[in-house]
């Protein structure tokens, strides 16, 4: 049976061709991988698999022109040994691709290739190493990703207050949320797992994202509060979460908070009308005024009308006001990436 041993080849080390279009195997390497890869059985009663010399094909194979009568663990070796260089590519650039963009930058790859193989193969230091770098910080690798299902719920979760929910209801939440946004737990549609990035998102599937976060809202509306507060106590310039004018900081916090991207760039579509209530009394602020135009635009979108001198993230309007801009913000493109 070749179905391992190609997979083992194409899908798990090194992937059918090189980075100058080179095969990496053969098709006569695929099948002696195959006949070294004999005589494994799973038992049937306690699920645990176990070799038996009987089944096993203990010829003389040829794997990258070296001869010898290999089992599993010699082939291990031999790829290692043969395709060093490849298989250091091919898993490089899978983690960039999980990282950072569906589309890797090759000299970045290379980079991580030499860490892999000076590592002897430990990815920790390859991770350590991508994180570090001036690539994975710079802003033009923000807001690239689409988020899989169980990225975009988990992420909401927690900016929901999770401890407030009972396990069950996280781990049914995700299970069943996540299965009918395209992504069912513990159940890849092939071996090669999820084609992710595009393909997690089209007309019916947006949707469903919107509903579902929507629905998290509505359980968790009132935790919306304290992520506000949060939020506030984090700016490099603290701002009391009681204080009035606080209505024209938080809507640029918790956008700047929820989104992968610089508030600036957001397509927002304000209201067409000023400010509510007795501006001449209760002027808009001059530091507002003279802010950019995305301040203005979200203050008015987050208060809907009400006037700004009687908003009061405690009062009874505060609530349902934070569910509404929430909700906003998850429905924006900008929210589907990280």
């Amino acid at each position: 049976n070749e179905n391992y041993a190609r997979e083992l080849l194409e899908l798990f080390t090194m992937g059918p061709f090189d980075r100058q279009g080179q095969a990496n195997y053969t098709q006569r390497d695929v099948e002696e991988v195959a006949r070294a890869l004999t005589g494994w059985y799973p038992n049937p009663h306690n699920l645990r698999v176990v070799h038996l010399s009987e089944g096993f094909d203990d010829g003389i194979k040829t794997i990258f022109g070296r001869a010898g009568a290999w089992g599993y663990d010699d082939v291990i070796d031999i790829l290692f040994e043969e395709r060093a260089e490849q298989i250091a590519e091919f898993i490089s650039r899978k983690l960039y691709q999980a990282f950072i963009y569906a589309v890797p930058d090759e000299d970045v790859v290379s980079e991580l290739a030499d860490v892999f193989l000076g590592s002897d193969f430990e990815i920790a230091p390859v991770l350590r190493a991508l994180f570090r770098s001036a690539h994975f910080n710079d802003e033009r690798c923000f807001g690239v990703q689409i988020k899989s299902p169980v990225h975009l719920l988990m992420g909401f979760l927690k900016e929901a207050e999770p401890d407030y929910y009972p396990p069950s209801f996280m781990f049914f939440t995700l299970l069943s949320a996540s299965r009918v946004l395209g992504q069912h737990l513990l159940n890849p549609p092939t071996v090669n797992g999820w084609e992710g990035h595009h393909s997690w998102l089209d007309t019916n599937t947006l949707l469903a994202r919107w509903s579902t976060t929507e629905s998290v809202i509505v359980v968790a509306r009132f935790f919306f509060v304290t992520l506000t507060e949060r939020v506030l106590a984090a700016l490099p310039q603290p701002v009391s979460a009681g204080a009035v004018e606080s209505v024209f900081t938080i809507p640029v916090a918790l956008a700047e908070h929820l989104l992968p991207v610089p508030v600036e760039v957001l397509d927002i579509n304000a209201p067409a009308e000023d400010f509510a209530g007795d501006l001449v009394n209760h002027p808009i602020p001059d530091h507002v005024i003279d802010s950019p135009a995305y301040v203005s635009d979200l203050a008015r979108l987050f208060l809907g009308g009400t006037p700004w001198y009687e908003w009061n993230l405690y009062g009874t309007m505060g609530t349902p006001m934070l569910q509404r801009y929430v909700n906003y913000l998850i429905q924006l493109p900008e929210f589907q990436l990280t």
